[in-house]
């Protein structure tokens, strides 16, 4: 038996994707360029860039670039199924799943800000709906669970390569047993229903009775996705995989980045205008990421590298605690009280 092969039109799509870098990287480094001049003290781009449109704009680029990559994104390619590799291929599908997820997830909350970002705009207010009303509290409600929603499939991702998700009977072949599993699909969607929609409750709950709660939750947002990414870039690290260490290094950045999205809102920080220029500068450098993360894992998935990944790490899984076990009792013993630890002539 063997998984579905990629069809002519994926086959197709594949082909847009050596563009599509060098188009982000355009799109992107107009607005990261004008807002890291605007910071220059007089200088004379500050008073022609509408740094609203700037912001406009690049949510809209960012918007436009996740629509294009989940266009291109990959199915897993054609592999023949045995009672050995049955387990690897079924947690690749796994991981296929929540990382679709992710990307749909992020196409929707920028999708949401840029059309509240032109409304704005368009009405020359600076910020809709207008702050203070009940369609402010909804839209940072919604856009806060539709932006922990991407954190928590970017983690379902980091879990299926770190833990048991589909349990191993006797003949190797992948079963889904919850007593068995070290993590099961309940405890799967528990974390993401407390991660997208438990948090931006008790912040809304906090909120309505006058505690100023966003100055607490918006840094732990950043936190919760800086730590998930970081997670998940370590994965990303392993040996079965290889990627090379100046992308992971980047990535690492990636993850770092993310930790300031809660940060650059605080009117502790800097003014309102300044805040924004921030935004779009980060914004900016979160694009060139995530095609980045994009491409990477894209590598893994259509060279199967992360089947590969799958199939050792199960083993390890099984076999390493045994192993470890073994290695100490048999060759990292402690030497005994009269006996050399030097080796034997």
């Amino acid at each position: 038996m063997v998984t579905s092969p990629e069809t002519p039109q994926r086959a197709s799509l594949d082909l847009l994707l050596p563009w599509i870098a060098p188009i982000t990287g355009i799109i992107g480094a107009i607005p990261a360029i004008a807002s890291g001049l605007s910071f220059i003290p007089r200088s004379p781009v500050l008073a022609r860039v509408n740094v609203q449109q700037l912001e406009a704009f690049t949510y809209t680029a960012e918007t436009i670039v996740i629509a294009a990559l989940l266009c291109c994104m990959p199915h897993l390619p054609s592999t023949r199924l045995s009672a050995e590799t049955n387990t690897a291929v079924a947690t690749s599908r796994q991981f296929l799943t929540g990382w679709r997820a992710l990307w749909l997830t992020w196409l929707v909350a920028y999708s949401a800000s840029t059309i509240l970002l032109w409304i704005a705009l368009l009405n020359n207010v600076q910020e809709y709906p207008a702050p203070g009303s009940p369609w402010h509290v909804f839209a940072h409600f919604t856009l806060d669970v539709l932006f922990l929603a991407s954190t928590a499939c970017l983690l379902v991702c980091y879990l299926v390569m770190s833990m048991r998700t589909i349990a191993q009977d006797t003949a190797g072949q992948g079963v889904s047993s919850q007593d068995n599993a070290s993590i099961n699909l309940f405890q799967i969607v528990s974390i993401i229903f407390f991660l997208a929609v438990g948090l931006p409750i008790i912040e809304a709950i906090l909120s309505s009775v006058g505690v100023s709660a966003s100055d607490f939750f918006d840094p732990l947002y950043g936190l919760l996705s800086g730590t998930i990414a970081a997670l998940f870039v370590g994965r990303l690290e392993s040996k079965y995989i290889d990627l090379p260490r100046k992308i992971i290094v980047l990535l690492y950045a990636y993850a770092v980045l993310q930790m300031s999205y809660g940060v650059i809102d605080s009117p502790l920080i800097c003014g309102a205008e300044q805040r924004q220029l921030i935004a779009v500068l980060v914004v900016s450098l979160a694009l060139f990421s995530k095609v980045l993360l994009f491409w990477s894992v894209r590598r893994i998935i259509v060279n199967k590298y992360l089947t590969y990944y799958m199939f050792e790490f199960r083993k390890l899984l099984n076999e390493g605690a045994e192993e470890r076990a073994s290695v100490i009792l048999t060759k990292l013993s402690p030497v005994k009280e009269g006996a050399s630890s030097s080796p034997a002539k």
